[in-house]
């Protein structure tokens, strides 16, 4: 059984090799249009994830300044409170 040249390059086999390139193509497209839509996510939820730090950051410090508050106003009510 011999493979002629011309069986190799019909035009059925052109056109099945042109619907294969087209597949890939769009599979190709496709999966870069995704990634980049996920490269967009990660970089909005990395930033999100930087302010929410950031805004925990100051909150911890607000609170640790409040509670040195508290504890000046309770050694001073102790204080007071002994020499009474």
């Amino acid at each position: 059984m011999s493979i002629k040249m011309s069986d190799l390059f019909s035009a059925s086999s052109f056109a099945s090799l042109l619907l294969a390139l087209v597949a890939v193509g769009v599979a190709y497209g496709t999966t870069s249009q995704r990634l980049t839509e996920l490269e967009k996510r990660q970089d909005i939820l990395e930033t999100r994830q930087t302010e929410l730090l950031e805004q925990i950051r100051q909150d911890v410090a607000s609170l640790r300044v409040e509670m040195a508050k508290v504890s000046q106003d309770i050694s001073w009510l102790k204080e007071k409170e002994t020499q009474e």
